[in-house]
């Protein structure tokens, strides 16, 4: 039997700060290089590490402040995830990493050393828990999707349901296609009623991976936190866009519309 690559320090170090703070530049290209410098298999297990300290994070609620969404979304949805990144500076050098590794033990112990069956088989549930939990806010606003010109031929369906309170919903969507984020991804818009300005606010990027999508039966579940406060949610749009999601769409590609109904 072959024994286990087992991931440098040094790199282990970096994937711990990009799981739980994020990276400044000057160490995510440390990363990289750290990276390209290894066997796959050395990569593959690094990464499954990554994965199960944040997963931890998550399972035991303590949501530290400098979480990357993008892990914290990839997680809950169980299913990858990109969302646009977000700034950070310094590097959290103070961390205590021996309380990391307790958490990294606890999460390979209950997945059995493999993290993502922990990320992919738990993801599920916590998220539409989370969802659950968020309908039965008194301020959640909630909306059936109808298809967009150009929605697939069997068309969207599912719904929306945002808390204002919060600034956290869910997109929910049977009948979407699985896209290759090296060509296009998902983007979401919110209409806000209480906006001066015109153009729509912006919910983010995803994608929708072909396995995750085929195991849970053709449906996804997307979290999403809108990039600025949105207090009175007229409409959510979904749409196909770059790579990287676009600053303002010209909406020739929406597949989904969601009009809150008011009164």
């Amino acid at each position: 039997m072959s024994e286990r690559a087992v991931p440098s320090d040094a790199l282990l170090d970096l994937l711990l700060e990009r799981a739980t703070a994020g990276l400044d530049p000057e160490a995510s290209a440390e990363l990289e290089r750290l990276m390209r410098d290894q066997p796959e298999q050395v990569q593959a297990e690094a990464e499954a590490i990554e994965q199960s300290v944040a997963a931890v994070l998550l399972a035991m609620d303590t949501r530290p402040q400098g979480l990357p969404a993008a892990v914290r979304d990839r997680i809950l949805a169980g299913a990858p995830v990109t969302l646009l990144p977000r700034a950070r500076t310094g590097r959290p050098r103070a961390i205590a990493l021996g309380w990391w590794s307790a958490a990294a033990c606890l999460g390979l112990a209950l997945a059995g050393w493999w993290p993502r069956l922990f990320v992919g088989p738990r993801a599920v549930p916590a998220a539409s828990e989370a969802r659950a939990a968020l309908l039965a806010s008194a301020h959640v606003v909630r909306a059936q999707w109808t298809a967009g010109a150009a929605a697939p031929p069997g068309g969207l369906s599912g719904d929306v349901v945002f808390d204002p309170v919060t600034q956290r919903g869910y997109l929910r969507l049977r009948g979407i296609a699985a896209n290759d984020p090296r060509q296009q991804q998902y983007q979401l818009w919110i209409a806000d009623a209480g906006r001066a300005q015109p153009e729509p606010v912006d919910g983010g990027v995803f994608n929708v991976d072909a396995t995750a999508l085929a195991a849970a039966g053709g449906e996804v579940l997307i979290p999403f936190e809108p990039r600025l406060p949105v207090h009175s949610p007229a409409a959510f749009v979904v749409t196909l866009e770059q790579p990287g999601g676009v600053v303002i769409s010209r909406q020739e590609h929406v597949l989904a519309l969601a009009k809150v109904q008011t009164g």
